[in-house]
């Protein structure tokens, strides 16, 4: 395999033999699981990204033995085990809330914490690519004091693929701000902006930004009483240039219930990258549909070109009939992620019916026509669900009560899910089938002033291993945790060795059992050795 989210074929004189062999095997679907990760103690993920090895790392909270949240990261291997796990903080709570992988093969976390000065508690923590600390800092900043979303989205992180330089979105005292360090972690700007003369456009969140080749786009929420005292919540973007200052910036008004006005907020961002030519920018986030008394009741799917000028958005329910429904699809954090090769839009949040479950769906990436939606299982917890898109299928991580299953870990744990293209687990889930709402905008030009801090202050509490239990679980009777059980029945027969063949040929990723990131003649061999021992 590559780094490309094509996988690609491997020798073509061994598939051919390996197809002769094969014959007629239906195609099978890649490797999926749902996994908690955790201890007895609670854990949860606000963020996960995929990892250069086919892996993937998530980074959250765990509460100690005290009751204080730590910031906790754990490294997934390929079939989402956990391969290494670390906590760091001190006697107050931290809280990690994203996470990248740097150009060093490192990670890079945006976190917030009460152990450093007061005023201060925005930070930057970096591992290495063993969960090794490297160095913390912490910037101007306060801790949760965005004032506008629920629940709190947290800082986001990015790498600059030029200069390796990382930018973070925070807020300080209800302002947002955008800071950039080197790749050391030492200052280089912090930018808090603000709308002259707004006396009746008086809030402002970010909540997620990307870096491009010249340009930084950040998302947000804008938040305005009018002069009749009505109040108005729009998604907002902003593009700005490397050192930021902005190009543009808009709230965007969506309409599509008559003579009310929609709140929705602006959480999740990607970019349609450079192999496309439009620049799109993709949002999602959370809508009430024009219904004040029943809020958030939707999920929000914006999509504008690379000026901000709006091409389409979507709204779905689960519930058009009544507005006071309990059966409704929330965004949480409304993650978002465009994959070009399946030309599809992927966001993740949480669907709310009682209990709250995992959420992920799909759109086609020109019309915001929705392709699947499904829920994933029980959480006790909508907070944190986050979704990349790599490696031929998406990963989504959140909150679950694994306590009531038989391989929970106690508590509440993280929720890792892998999926396929099509949104399937190979394990319990539920399809979804939400209405679709017809888009209209009203976009809004917003004005911008900046002031800038210039300070910062070490942060160097050490990370403590915690070595948390992961299990895999599927809430049915005909899944099985067997790695080559390919076909779920529980049994090792010859459609699970076809099915190998099939995936083998693909260079699908779950046909890389020999775990090197290369589909080749050591991944057959280790299939017919695992084959050979059967699975206990």
């Amino acid at each position: 395999m590559t780094r490309s989210t094509n996988c690609p074929r491997s020798s073509s004189a061994l598939i051919a033999g390996l197809v002769l062999l094969a014959g007629a095997a239906d195609m099978a679907s890649a490797q999926r699981w749902q996994r908690p990760v955790g201890t007895q103690l609670h854990e949860g993920a606000l963020d996960v990204e995929y990892t250069r090895d086919g892996g993937s790392i998530s980074v959250g909270w765990r509460y100690n033995d005290a009751g204080v949240p730590d910031a906790f990261v754990v490294k997934h291997k390929r079939d989402g085990s956990v391969e290494w796990d670390l906590e760091f903080g001190g006697g107050r709570p931290d809280i990690a809330y994203s996470v990248i992988q740097t150009r060093d093969d490192g990670y890079a976390i945006a976190f917030e914490t009460l152990n450093a000065m007061p005023g201060f508690e925005l930070g930057i923590y970096k591992i290495d690519s063993s969960g090794a600390y490297m160095w913390a800092m912490t910037y101007p900043g306060t801790w949760q004091t965005d004032p506008i979303h629920k629940p709190y989205p947290g800082p986001a992180i990015e790498e600059d693929a030029n200069t390796a330089d990382l930018l973070v979105t925070g807020n300080i005292s209800g302002r947002p701000l955008l800071l950039r360090t080197d790749p050391f972690g030492n200052y280089l700007y912090n930018r808090i902006y603000t709308i002259p003369g707004a006396d009746n456009l008086v809030e402002l969140a970010f909540t997620d930004l990307k870096v491009d080749d010249e340009s930084i786009v950040i998302s947000g929420t804008g938040r305005r009483t009018d002069f009749a005292g009505v109040t108005h919540q729009d998604s907002y973007l902003m593009r700005t240039d490397p050192l930021g200052f902005p190009m543009w910036a808009n709230l965007y008004d969506s309409t599509n219930v008559p003579d009310l006005g929609v709140r929705e907020t602006g959480d999740g961002l990607d970019l349609r990258r450079a192999d496309a030519a439009d620049g799109m920018i993709y949002l999602a986030g959370r809508t009430d549909l024009g219904r004040a008394f029943s809020p958030k009741l939707g999920t929000y799917l914006l999509a504008v070109d690379g000026l901000g000028l709006p091409m389409f958005d979507n709204s779905l329910e689960l519930s058009p009939n009544d507005q006071l429904a309990d059966d409704r699809i929330e965004s949480a954090y409304a993650a978002v992620r465009h994959d070009a090769g399946s030309r599809q839009v992927y966001v993740a949040g949480m669907r709310a019916r009682s209990t709250t479950t995992t959420a992920a769906w799909a759109f086609d990436d020109s019309t915001a026509l929705l392709n699947w939606a499904n829920g994933y299982n029980r959480l006790s917890e909508g907070e944190g669900v986050d979704i990349d898109k790599k490696h031929c299928g998406p990963v989504v991580a959140g909150v679950i009560d694994s306590s009531p299953w038989p391989n929970g870990n106690g508590g509440l744990d993280i929720h890792h899910v892998k999926l396929n293209a099509s949104g399937d687990s190979g394990c319990q889930q539920t399809r979804l089938n939400p209405r679709q709402d017809p888009p209209r905008f009203r976009p809004e030009p917003v004005q911008l002033s900046i002031e800038e801090f210039q300070e910062q202050v070490d942060f160097d509490f050490p990370p403590r291993p915690v070595g948390s239990g992961d299990a895999p679980f599927c809430y049915s009777a005909f899944c099985n945790p067997c790695p080559i059980d390919f076909d779920g029945d529980g049994l090792l027969t010859t459609n699970d060795f076809f099915a190998f063949l099939v995936l083998y040929q693909n260079a699908d990723p779950a046909a890389d059992l020999f775990a090197d990131g290369v589909i080749n003649t050591n991944d057959f061999f280790a299939f017919l050795a695992a084959y050979q021992a059967g699975c206990s």
